[in-house]
């Protein structure tokens, strides 16, 4: 659903970047490149300082059409958990949030959002 969803709703051209669990195969199956390449966006090289979230962040303003995020949903709805591999800041101010697919059994995370940040509503 989510390789349809880019599929669909972006240009060959356009880039994405999130989730190093989605975000590559997303990428190969449907045809969009991947931000600078930035496959690997574990949270933990951004915590060990590998990767500065400030400057990763900098680095895709104005290049990214879709955001793939797992995140946590509490059940009135809020975000209260997101991965710390861009500044939440950014997804705020510059995206909108345009698609959710829940995730029924994973250890952390309860669904998958996807964000339009050329596209702010």
């Amino acid at each position: 659903d989510i390789v349809n969803f880019v599929k669909e709703n972006s240009n060959t051209g356009d880039l994405i970047y999130g989730s190093f669990e989605l975000t590559p195969l997303v990428s190969i199956l449907s045809g969009r490149e991947i931000a600078n390449n930035y496959i690997d966006t574990n949270e933990k090289t951004f915590l060990t300082g590998m990767y500065n979230l400030k400057n990763r962040t900098k680095e895709l303003n104005g290049k990214v059409k879709f955001i793939i995020l797992k995140v946590t949903i509490n059940s009135m709805g809020q975000i209260v958990n997101m991965e710390k591999i861009i500044d939440p800041n950014f997804i705020k101010n510059n995206c909108a949030l345009v698609k959710e697919y829940p995730i029924p059994k994973d250890y952390s995370s309860n669904a998958v959002l996807v964000f339009d940040c050329k596209k702010k509503s």
